[in-house]
């Protein structure tokens, strides 16, 4: 055997020794993935062996490299050949460990102020569109992309606002205005059509993948509504286990089984679709805020400060933690059969606290330069942004997607789908200490795979980045 083969022998040891882990078995596969690239026909009889061993994963830094100078002919495809040859395999791997170790939770994309304070918010479920409402009665949808306002409704006394998908705003009128009654109206393009008039409303939440919704009344009803349909359906709170002169504070939806969580002075979970509920015994506890991690967990809320995790059948209490002071609660359910996202509390102080969904431990923490006094948390229906309102107009625009980021590095491609490439190339955006020059160049090779695999089937909007810095919103 030549000398040449039998290190490359030792070094296909090492490697299969430690699995690819540790300082020494690193060197050991890099020399001999170096070997392979010049042609030693030994080295490329160990990387086979490697590549066959259960637990061993091959990057593409090193496989790239046993190419030797070959490179595909049209020029986009050879482009992608150089950078990965261009990157050597040790800063991969500095950036996968060093993601793995520590890494953040959410990201300061933006901040914006709306002219005439916050009112309410509410993200898109298909895009990344945020809808708002002023206190002077505007409402309107901002294109995340762009900076830009891409819809305006005018002339409402309005509490607040949804987004129920393609481009249709639902608006809830308060009290005042100078109306005998209050509107609950929807708004899509140029259209406006009034769906009810009654007392206030206090709440809205989507409820279905297709656009379906409830709202809460200040006179005790849920009003029901489903895409296309001129009015909507009321139903008393009487009829779903609570008080009858009880009124819905708040409301929660889980769009996939249908579940709506009602928060009065007591909680109820109900299924609207069949009229079955079941009312939640707190021990005395009022909740005022609530999400659905999946469809058999709760969790909530109240105004103290305590956070409780609700689950089965009968929404046992399973866990339970305490802020001194809760400004707002954000709850993603997962999506495709992942699990749920950390529940996220915002703090009296701006802070954002990111728990486990088990045990409402807290996993990760982000905190503003300066103490602040924000009026409320809002998270997007799939996870992937956050805002928080404050009372001068600002809103803080956070990217939730960076947290995926750890495990996209180390995923197979075939499990990325097109909307990962617009999480890397937002992230590319972000400053920070942990944004090295490892994991910069490692997240350009991951954007630069996902570009690659996607080419003939994504659209604008799965690439482009949201925008970043300061700007402002007149409505």
């Amino acid at each position: 055997m030549s000398r040449a083969g039998s290190g490359g022998t030792r070094a296909e040891r090492r490697v299969a020794a430690s699995a690819g882990r540790g300082l020494r078995g690193r060197w050991a596969g890099w020399r001999l993935f170096a070997a392979a690239g010049r042609g030693d026909a030994a080295a490329l009889d160990g990387v086979a062996g490697i590549a066959a061993r259960p637990g061993h994963r091959l990057t593409g830094t090193e496989l790239f490299r046993l190419f030797g100078d070959w490179a595909p002919r049209d020029p986009d495809s050879r482009r992608f050949f150089e950078m990965f040859r261009e990157t050597p395999p040790m800063l991969v791997s500095i950036a996968v460990d060093s993601m793995r170790s520590y890494w953040i939770s959410a990201a300061l994309q933006a901040s914006f102020t709306i002219d005439g304070g916050v009112g309410d918010l509410a993200f898109a479920p298909d895009g990344p569109w945020l809808a708002a409402v002023s206190r002077d009665g505007v409402a309107g949808i901002v294109d995340l992309r762009t900076r830009r306002l891409v819809q305006r409704h005018e002339g409402f006394a309005a509490s607040a606002v949804l987004h129920a998908g393609d481009g249709t705003l639902i608006v809830g009128e308060g009290a005042g205005g100078g109306r005998s009654a209050a509107r609950l109206v929807r708004c899509s393009g140029d259209a406006e059509r009034t769906l009810h008039e009654s007392a206030p409303v206090t709440s809205l939440a989507l409820t279905g993948e297709d656009g379906a919704f409830a709202a809460g009344t200040r006179d005790g009803r849920l009003l029901l509504g489903s895409p296309g349909e001129p009015t909507v359906q009321a139903v008393h709170l009487g009829m779903i286990g609570l008080d009858r002169d009880d009124w819905p504070r708040a409301l929660a939806a889980h769009r996939a089984s249908g579940r709506l969580a009602v928060l009065g002075r007591r909680l109820a979970v109900t299924v609207p679709a069949t009229r079955q509920a079941t009312t939640v015994e707190l021990g005395g506890q009022r909740v005022t805020r609530a999400g659905f991690a999946d469809a058999d967990t709760l969790i909530c809320a109240d105004r103290q400060g305590t956070v409780t995790r609700l689950h089965g059948p009968r929404w046992r209490r399973t866990a339970r933690t305490h802020y001194l002071g809760i400004g707002g609660l954000g709850v993603t359910p997962g999506r495709g059969g992942s699990a749920p996202g950390p529940p996220i509390v915002l703090d009296r102080e701006g802070g954002l606290h990111f728990l486990d969904p088990a045990t409402l431990t807290t996993a990760d923490t982000w905190r503003p330069p300066s103490p602040a006094s924000p009026t409320g948390l809002t998270v997007s229906p799939g996870g992937d942004f956050a805002a928080v309102a404050h009372p001068e107009g600002r809103v803080d625009l956070f990217d939730l997607r960076v947290g995926e980021l750890p495990g996209l590095v180390t995923r197979p491609m075939a499990g990325s789908v097109p909307r990962h490439l617009s999480t890397v190339a937002t992230a590319l955006t972000h400053t920070g200490p942990l944004m090295t020059s490892a994991t910069v160049a490692t997240l350009r090779l991951l954007h630069a795979c996902l570009e690659h695999r996607f080419r003939f089937d994504i659209e604008i909007g799965d690439a482009a980045p949201l925008v970043a810095g300061d700007y402002d919103i007149s409505l």
